[in-house]
């Protein structure tokens, strides 16, 4: 058989294998928890799952309802461990959704969403307007 016959077959094997991938990828958000409260300027480590048997790739992007922006852009799957970072040093407060998208060779693809809120610095009822403790003087 010829270089050009094996290619074929191992080709046509390959997409039999994901006409039969009756499995979705698998996206999992581990880390931040849904409906975290984010103290402006902090940088969010974001935790996850982002795997199939035919992975083709992952996006994380945050958006608002402006717009959005991508975080992280991968090739790589990820069992369970960091799929990026949002620096949200200079972001207006606000709700944001973070999401992530993973997709398979044969286009399918399955997403895990979780909003954030981004608040200015948190202040207790124990500290007076100069942001000190009440009993410090």
């Amino acid at each position: 058989m010829g270089e050009d016959a094996e290619w074929l077959m191992d080709e046509a094997k390959r997409r039999e294998e994901w006409i039969n991938d009756i499995i979705w990828p698998r996206a999992e958000l581990i880390t931040p928890a849904d409906y975290s409260s984010v103290v402006i300027g902090a940088k969010v480590e974001v935790q996850g799952r982002a795997v199939d048997a035919y992975f083709k790739r992952y996006l994380l992007s945050v958006s608002w309802s402006g717009g959005s922006t991508l975080l992280s852009d991968s090739a790589q799957p990820v069992w369970k461990g960091a799929l990026g970072t949002w620096d949200t040093q200079g972001v207006n407060p606000g709700v944001y959704e973070l999401s992530l998208r993973v997709e398979d060779q044969i286009e399918n693809a399955t997403e895990a969403k979780r909003t954030i809120i981004l608040v200015h610095k948190a202040t207790t009822v124990a500290e007076n307007s100069r942001g000190r403790p009440a009993n410090v003087r």
